[in-house]
């Protein structure tokens, strides 16, 4: 009390750090200095004050001494040397290597930077037509994979950890087992693949194991897509968007510029149709239609919010009003007619279908892969009665013929084991349970 009376008359603000500090000051100072320092009878206003000058000090040696500290626990690590050097391996001198990553039907090129086998950095090849040097966010991230420590470092069997010659004897044996019945009983579930050399392995796999299954599924695939041009042309294939050459762009659920395939080369093509290098030059107008904020729809001229299952009717009133407004549509005419426009506004029909007819072959209307089979198809019909294909859309038969619209696949497999058909199931890649969107 004695310490707050001589503060209040010396008319200083008196401060507390807690109410225990309040009723009782000399308990508290003597817990957090020491009892010499009572004893010396030093006000406690004087421990908690400090000037430019001694927090310049104090700064100074708490970091001497974080330093020191941080040397003394530095982990002890026993390097051997190189008995025989690796080639063009030099300590201290990166290499860099051309590799390609894969992810919902698209190869990226990357060029990596590794310090003795060591990969530390990842950016895009610019000899490489997909990434022209450019990377995306889980290109840059992959390189995190290579040191994740929770990945599996030995095989486990029934949830106990063995070791790989375990492994070998119990899967060489139930390799000759399947021989002998050409395969019944097993499926293969894989991912999605852009290796010939794989799907050439597989072949020969089925030759070899003629009654065995192969499944293919990815978590985030191009099914829809491909359902779509089925509906459309007659055949399974998948959209090569060229943005460069578009002047009116209409994505439907479709952030071209952050998640679709192929975001890198899509990115750098609307870019160079946004760059005004002449008096004369226009730069491309975009439109987007989609149900929640996305990469494209910030980049937009103009933006639709709209819930995800009203892009679907979206897609049909605007081919209507290209109906009215002289394009052909043949037996969609039928289709698209009548269709409700509640909630869109007029102009997001009329000036967006007058634009697209002004620009006959330099338009581009794109879907996202969460749209339904019927949006990809209705759009492709679309682009083709605007004059748009081999122009700035081409579509192309996919490498891996099997994996169709990606859940049927894994709707076949499930059924297949719930009947008993499959009693041996061999995972090649992928986790089911996730939805992330590298696969």
């Amino acid at each position: 009390m004695s310490t707050e009376n001589e503060t209040a008359r010396s008319g200083q603000k008196m401060l507390w750090r807690s109410l225990d500090q309040k009723a009782d000051p000399a308990k508290v100072q003597e817990a957090q200095c020491g009892s010499d320092v009572v004893k010396r009878n030093i006000d406690q206003s004087e421990l908690f004050t400090i000037n430019r000058r001694k927090f310049l000090t104090l700064s100074g040696a708490i970091g001497t001494l974080a330093g020191v500290e941080g040397c003394i626990r530095r982990p002890a690590e026993n390097i051997m040397p190189y008995a025989d050097m690796p080639e063009y391996v030099n300590p201290g001198v990166p290499m860099h290597y051309a590799t390609v990553t894969t992810s919902s039907g698209e190869a990226l090129g990357l060029v990596v930077t590794s310090y003795e086998g060591r990969p530390t950095k990842v950016e895009g090849n610019p000899d490489h037509p997909a990434s022209l040097g450019a990377t995306d966010i889980w290109a840059q991230s992959a390189i995190l994979d290579l040191y994740d420590t929770e990945r599996s470092r030995q095989p486990h069997q029934a949830g106990v950890a063995t070791d790989f010659a375990t492994f070998d004897k119990a899967f060489d044996a139930k390799i000759a087992e399947l021989v002998k019945k050409g395969g019944a009983g097993l499926a293969i579930l894989t991912q999605s693949t852009l290796s010939p050399s794989y799907v050439r392995v597989r072949e020969l796999l089925l030759k070899r194991l003629p009654r065995a299954a192969f499944f293919t599924y990815s978590p985030v695939n191009s099914g829809n897509a491909r359902l779509g041009a089925l509906a459309a042309f007659g055949q399974p294939l998948l959209p090569i968007h060229d943005f460069s050459k578009a002047k009116v762009i209409v994505a439907l659920d479709s952030d071209f510029l952050g998640t679709e395939p192929g975001n890198v080369q899509a990115a750098r093509g609307f870019a160079q149709g946004r760059n005004v290098s002449g008096v004369t030059s226009e730069m491309n107008r975009l439109y987007a239609v989609e149900p929640a904020y996305t990469n494209t729809g910030s980049n937009a001229d103009h933006r639709l919010r709209l819930s995800g299952q009203d892009v679907a009717r979206y897609a049909k009133a605007l081919a209507a009003e290209l109906g009215a407004n002289g394009v052909d549509l043949g037996q969609l005419s039928t289709a698209v007619a009548g269709t409700n426009t509640d909630g869109i506004p007029a102009p997001w029909l009329k000036v967006v279908a007058k634009e697209l007819v002004q620009n006959r072959g330099q338009s581009l209307i794109v879907v996202g892969q969460r749209q339904p089979a019927a949006v990809h198809a209705l759009a492709a019909s679309l682009n083709r009665a605007l004059g748009n294909l081999d122009r700035t859309v081409a579509y192309a038969t996919p490498i891996d013929t099997l994996e169709g619209d990606g859940y049927a696949a894994i709707s076949a497999l499930s059924k297949q084991m719930a009947t008993g058909a499959i009693d041996t199931l061999i995972m090649l890649g992928g986790n089911l349970s996730t939805t992330h969107r590298r696969t």
